[in-house]
């Protein structure tokens, strides 16, 4: 999926370079001038994806931060309060767990006891997924 660069980028990416204290002349170069990037900043200028990318890379954001900083501002990325967060939040947790399990077999062979943990974590993750997409669970 492309982004699209939206008419409210310049004004998160002002704030952006405001938080790392740099100046326009700072951030401009042969690329961008001061004058289009205090534009672009006020939303009286469009950009091109590139010029953009080049920006961010003067002020030592990356595009992936940008998009996220920008969406959770404009209300698209769930908040701590928002229960799909909450969610979402402790899922990743319990990835992580089985993970960080699993990242001992470098060193050591599975166990009949781990083969259970992880057939557990499965069969719970199914259920979570049953029940958040209202569908019953794979027996077993």
């Amino acid at each position: 999926m492309v982004e699209k660069i939206k008419a409210t980028d310049g004004a998160v990416f002002r704030q952006l370079r405001h938080n790392h204290q740099l100046t326009l002349a700072q951030v401009a170069d042969d690329h961008n001038s001061i004058a289009f990037i205090s534009k672009f900043e006020q939303g009286k200028s469009n950009i091109s994806f590139s010029r953009l990318t080049h920006l961010l890379y003067r002020i030592n954001i990356s595009v992936e931060e940008f998009v996220f900083i920008r969406d959770l501002q404009s209300g698209v990325v769930p908040t701590s309060n928002d229960p799909n967060f909450v969610y979402n939040t402790l899922t990743h947790r319990a990835f992580v767990e089985v993970l960080d399990y699993q990242n001992r077999f470098s060193t050591q062979e599975p166990t009949p006891a781990d083969y259970a943990y992880f057939l557990k974590k499965e069969q719970e993750c199914q259920a979570r997924y049953a029940q958040d997409h209202n569908r019953k669970p794979a027996s077993s």
